[in-house]
């Protein structure tokens, strides 16, 4: 009688086990998260008919580093091995290092990625972080070069050289110059 009351407690405890574990399971998927890959992501975004280039440009690169992860565990410190290794991953043509906006551009893809994941309720929140100056992106302001502005004197030397006839020609420069 003590076996056959074992044998049922045992019974009754995997029940138990299986169904909590379809109850989890239920709830995992009504949280949006139904343990979708990034490979699986990227098949249903190319169905999609908002379907943008730069996305599928860096297939294989998303595919390469995250394999077939599940998008609900890709987090921000992913991101940023991410584009370390953009960076450093060698151009098609040339043998160079992407430049920092070839790697924002694939920054930008992955991110619309997972922007398509929480619009279809695949994923609940997005591992990109939501202030823009996170420090994931290349700032592109840094490297751009000043613009340089006209000197007073260049421009009296430029307004001198003008001819006097067109008329209008004098009141332009200096028009165009104070705006």
């Amino acid at each position: 009688m003590i076996f056959w009351k074992r044998q049922t407690k045992k019974y009754e405890a995997q029940q138990i086990h299986g169904e909590t574990l379809k109850k989890l399971s239920k709830e995992h998927q009504d949280n949006g998260n139904p343990f979708l890959t990034l490979k699986e992501l990227i098949s249903l975004y190319e169905k999609d008919e908002d379907l943008k280039s730069y996305v599928i440009m860096f297939k294989k690169a998303y595919l390469n580093f995250f394999g077939d992860r599940e998008i609900s565990k890709i987090s921000r410190k992913d991101l940023y091995a991410f584009r370390d290794k953009l960076r450093t991953t060698p151009r098609q043509r040339g043998g160079k290092e992407l430049t920092k906006v070839t790697v924002n551009r694939g920054l930008a893809g992955l991110r619309r990625l997972f922007h398509f994941a929480i619009a279809h309720e695949k994923l609940n929140e997005s591992p990109f972080p939501k202030e823009p100056k996170s420090g994931l992106f290349y700032s592109e302001k840094k490297n751009r070069s000043k613009r340089n502005f006209f000197s007073e004197q260049d421009v009296k030397r430029i307004v001198e050289s003008c001819p006097d006839h067109p008329d209008f020609l004098r009141p332009l420069v200096i028009t165009a110059y104070m705006t």
